[in-house]
């Protein structure tokens, strides 16, 4: 799952280690896990979905976020590469002060480790809108549910919790399995940015595309 794109907090959220996802908490239903409430303990705040779980950026998530961005790999999905800066990117994860932006880690229950992030961006309270975007480090993770629950519940988040009523994101016209991913969750597309960027010796198509909150939903 592909693009990037993550601020206003909730009040449980805390830049402390998350307590360990004990399995009782872990085993939950499909039918009841859309609807299934954030899980607070004195530290943070946890959203459970049926697989995955997305809550706070934490200090010992930093190695692998930083290892996804010093990847020339992961490039054709993401953007131009450029080595990354530790302490930029520190900043960016960790102490980023922006209103206007939320970070969600992405863990695969019942483990703690983060397995990727969805990042809510541009945040406009005014217009209601925001650009959402959300990466799964590992290969081996992709194509198996756990980008569509994860971005499923942070859709959810910001119906709910920050009253929005329009999300847009972008995405390389090439990378189909985002693209299927997106429609199934009502994106659609909206317009194609020709040759907008120059990625690994080519020059690739974006596409637009955004979500509009349901209007019965109320809000």
């Amino acid at each position: 799952v592909g693009q990037t794109i993550g601020g206003n907090r909730t009040e449980a959220w805390r830049r402390h280690e998350p307590a360990p996802l004990q399995p009782r908490e872990c085993r939950t239903t499909a039918a009841r896990a859309r609807e299934r409430p954030a899980v607070r303990t004195k530290e943070t705040t946890m959203i459970f979905g049926t697989r995955v779980t997305i809550g706070p950026i934490i200090p010992s998530d930093l190695g692998r976020l930083f290892q996804w961005t010093d990847s020339a790999e992961n490039a054709h999905l993401n953007g131009t590469y450029r080595p990354p800066n530790w302490e930029s990117q520190e900043n960016f994860w960790l102490r980023t002060e922006d209103p206007a932006s939320i970070f969600f880690a992405i863990r695969i229950q019942p483990s703690p480790e983060i397995a990727g992030y969805v990042q809510i961006r541009d945040i406009a309270p005014v217009h209601r809108s925001a650009k959402i975007g959300i990466w799964l480090g590992e290969a081996g993770d992709r194509g198996r549910g756990y980008g569509r629950d994860s971005l499923r519940l942070a859709i959810d988040y910001c119906w709910r919790q920050l009253n929005l009523r329009r999300l847009s994101l972008e995405v390389f016209a090439h990378n189909h399995a985002a693209l299927r991913m997106y429609e199934a969750l009502g994106f659609q597309e909206e317009g194609i940015l020709r040759e907008a960027q120059f990625i690994d010796g080519q020059w690739i198509d974006i596409v637009l595309m955004a979500l509009r909150r349901d209007p019965k939903q109320p809000g």
